[in-house]
């Protein structure tokens, strides 16, 4: 009898302590859309012709709050099966005129490390995850 009631007071004590550090303001989810073209310099650059990135999807950004609801924890990014990127070298302005499209057939997950909270450093910690977003999770086969 006392081993139960011990084994029930360790319990309730264990989830009581869970409870407590889930009392964190709710999270606020942001959907978005993007539909942007712009030249790629780096590529540029490596391939000796004019490249091009088209970014095209949707996604939801998750913002995480302390307990007083006034202080970003953390931001988690996320985009939607479907979104998709082209790589293109336009003929109008000395490219190839050849394309490379990869769809993003499960959702891809950036989440965004404390300290990047302000927009410039948060962009340059995108720009260099890029090229492991969707690594594995495309319906481009590679051979």
């Amino acid at each position: 009898m006392e081993r139960r009631l011990l084994f029930f007071t360790s319990g309730l004590a264990t989830l009581l302590l869970f409870v407590a550090t889930v009392t964190a303001a709710p999270p606020t989810r942001i959907p978005f859309e993007f539909d942007e073209t712009f030249p790629s310099d780096f590529l540029t650059a490596v391939c000796g012709i004019p490249v091009f990135l088209h970014v095209q999807g949707a996604g939801t950004t998750t913002l995480y709050y302390d307990k007083s609801g006034t202080q970003l924890v953390r931001e988690h990014d996320t985009l939607a099966p479907g979104a998709r990127s082209t790589i293109f070298s336009p003929v109008e302005i000395g490219g190839t005129g050849k394309s490379f499209t990869e769809v993003y057939a499960r959702p891809i997950h950036v989440p965004v490390p404390r300290g990047h909270g302000d927009r410039r450093s948060r962009d340059r910690h995108l720009e260099r995850g890029a090229t492991n977003l969707g690594a594995g999770q495309s319906t481009h086969r590679r051979p």
